[in-house]
């Protein structure tokens, strides 16, 4: 997937509300899109086997050579762009399979070129129920994704900010594994019954930020270890906790925990 870069990355995909991509509305009959595109590109090919979808959202860009890297590593078995996130893509040199919004967001001419370069368009009202965001995702839920990797989440707004941990929530409950990735960071939700690996480096900054009340939490790997601790929502306890012996593992009983890997030295690892 490459195609000519192209620059432009302006605006947010809105909801009736006036929310922005990355809340997690319901979505209602009113937010249908209207399709256009080759029937037969985009779709994954072997359903069933582990498919990773990789989600570019409409927040900061993130620069060209981290978006390109990333698509590179992590292989991805399709792209979709929630509006504007479509021209970091073009800037980076990649041309999304499906594109998805309202197109407030994104000049009339990239849709146009996009859909010259056969990417799938999902035309959505302005006046919606849900964000470019969160129809992203259930796109790719619909189209048969195991996993998903989201990227261009990063905004100036707290409401941007906790509309996309509503997404990791959303993914959650479409048993969709999700992970966030930008430059130096990396966020998943874990919700008990549940364990989770977090790879990364001897003395990366791992962070648990629990959104609900956690029970029996057990971490093994890292500096500060747990067994079975109770973290209440809202509790600091799990914060700037290192990496001590990778790969570091979770468990928790009950509960949903945000956590937050991020390093510190110059340049980006994939």
């Amino acid at each position: 997937m490459s195609n000519s870069p192209a620059s432009g990355f302006i605006g947010t995909g809105r909801t009736k509300s006036g929310s922005h991509d990355g809340s997690a509305g319901g979505v209602s009959g009113t937010s249908r899109a209207a399709t256009t595109g080759s029937p037969g590109t985009g779709s994954l090919v072997n359903k069933g086997d582990d498919q990773l979808v990789m989600l570019v959202l409409n927040g900061t860009p993130s620069p060209a050579p981290f978006l390109r890297r990333l698509w590179a590593v992590s292989m991805p078995a399709l792209l979709i762009a929630a509006d504007g996130g479509a021209s970091a893509c073009l800037a980076a040199g990649l041309t999304p399979h499906h594109l998805v919004g309202d197109f407030d967001s994104l000049p009339s001419s990239l849709v146009e070129l996009l859909a010259s370069r056969k990417t799938i368009i999902h035309r959505y009202p302005e006046e919606k129920d849900a964000t470019d965001g969160e129809l992203s995702l259930r796109l790719a839920a619909e189209l048969g994704a195991t996993r998903v990797l989201l990227t261009g989440t990063r905004g100036g707004r707290t409401s941007q900010f906790l509309g996309v941990l509503g997404l990791l929530r959303l993914a959650e409950s479409l048993r969709l594994p999700a992970t966030i990735r930008e430059p130096g960071e990396e966020t998943r939700v874990l919700t008990g019954p549940g364990r989770l690996l977090i790879p990364g480096q001897p003395g990366d900054l791992l962070s648990l930020v629990p959104l609900t009340a956690c029970r029996g939490l057990t971490t093994k790997g890292t500096r500060w270890e747990l067994a079975q601790a109770d973290l209440d929502a809202g509790s600091s306890r799990g914060i700037s906790n290192r990496l001590a012996a990778p790969p570091v593992e979770l468990e928790l009983r009950e509960g949903t925990l945000v956590v937050v890997r991020e390093w510190e030295e110059p340049g980006d690892r994939f």
